[in-house]
């Protein structure tokens, strides 16, 4: 788990100096990413809501993180394992130097009444969410 923290940390990091630099592309038409977007699913861990300390991310102000003190954002919520997540959209960020990376947005509803905007890294081999039946 210490290196999704790690990996998340630099993905922040590696977006905060190349967003000027991308391109930014929505794939959740995609076949890849057809069942994922516009769904519900389930924390399978805790998580952290941040705001940006500087300016804003690529779609909304406030990020999901795994790591309990992540440096790009003040931490304005924790967010319990098996809260609802929403995935509304899924977009392929592209850098000029051809990397590309896969980022997501939507709402988590760490408690029923208050959906909390948010965007981060989806890293296809270490999801965070998962469905239930």
């Amino acid at each position: 788990m210490k290196t999704v923290q790690i990996i998340i940390v630099a993905f922040l990091g590696l977006l905060w100096t190349s967003c000027g630099n991308s391109k930014l592309k929505d794939v959740s038409d995609d076949s890849e990413f057809k069942g994922m977007s516009n769904n519900i699913f389930f924390t399978n861990q805790p998580m952290y809501y941040y705001k940006y300390n500087s300016e804003g991310g690529i779609i909304t102000d406030h990020f999901l993180s795994l790591h309990h003190d992540d440096s790009n954002g003040t931490k304005i919520q924790d967010i319990p394992k098996g809260s609802h997540i929403k995935v509304s959209k899924v977009y392929r960020l592209a850098s000029k130097d051809g990397d590309s990376s896969t980022w997501i947005t939507g709402e988590v509803f760490p408690s029923p009444n208050v959906p909390l905007s948010y965007e981060t890294a989806l890293i296809e081999s270490e999801s965070f969410f998962e469905q239930r039946n």
